[in-house]
């Protein structure tokens, strides 16, 4: 992902790569595809849809129903012999796309359907399996499955720290700290700004400024927010470095 000139240029130089590389494999039927191909096809198409699905231009509705078609010809096109990863890959996308275009319940349970089978297809790669994890746990928590989201940020976080991964874990931390914020009672509130302000602290350590200040200003809020409520100047006090922090980490 280039830093420089504008985004929607490289995504559409990108796509017209990808579609080149389509084409050196068109014509070919697809019961004479090797296993090499057939994989090759099916990146070709997880590729293609994530760069639709992140277009910042288009129709929203036509982009899902675009970058869905582009997850499911990926699909199609392994054999069941052709490996997990990258079937993991695709039914992680997937579930997320449902997740974030969901105007209903029945695609939020197809979202967690899609996860669940990525949780499964990584049985055997842990950091993989902990992200699928991730990102099943805020849809567990619309659903109102409260234990079954804390158990797979539980789940995802242990799988991070035990593979050393420290922004892995700070990401279970973060998921943690918005499932939390939904919540209205000042307990659960109270246990989102500790989430978010450790997510932050885990953020700055695996060199992530950006994301750990923003980690950290959404604790702040909360803290402000808990000493407004309850008069208790500890949470201000708390609120206040946390923003320190926050600015000293974007300077």
């Amino acid at each position: 992902e280039r830093r420089c000139g504008a985004t929607w240029q490289h995504q559409e130089r990108a796509l017209e790569a990808i579609q080149r590389a389509f084409d050196s494999l068109d014509g070919r039927p697809e019961d004479k595809l090797g296993a090499h191909e057939r994989q090759l096809r099916a990146a070709l198409f997880l590729a293609r849809g994530n760069i639709i699905r992140s277009r910042a231009f288009g129709d929203e509705s036509s982009l899902k129903e675009e970058a869905l078609s582009s997850y499911h010809s990926g699909l199609n096109s392994l054999d069941d012999g052709d490996g997990t990863e990258l079937r993991g890959l695709l039914r992680h996308a997937l579930g997320v796309l449902h997740s974030d275009f969901a105007s209903s319940r029945s695609d939020l349970e197809i979202g967690v359907r899609n996860l669940d089978a990525a949780v499964a297809d990584f049985s055997d790669n842990p950091i993989p399996r902990a992200r699928a994890l991730v990102a099943r746990a805020p849809i567990q928590s619309l659903l109102q499955r409260q234990s079954e989201a804390h158990a797979d940020i539980r789940a995802a976080r242990a799988a991070f720290l035990a593979q050393g991964d420290i922004h892995g874990s700070a990401t279970a931390l973060f998921a943690r700290g918005e499932i939390l914020a939904t919540h209205l009672d000042s307990g659960a509130r109270k246990s989102a700004a500790e989430s978010f302000l450790n997510a932050g602290a885990a953020f700055a350590n695996a060199h992530d400024p950006a994301r750990a200040s923003g980690s950290l200003e959404l604790g702040a809020d909360i803290l402000v927010e808990l000493s407004s409520a309850s008069h208790n100047q500890a949470f201000l006090g708390r609120s206040r470095k946390a923003l320190l922090d926050a600015i000293a980490l974007t300077e």
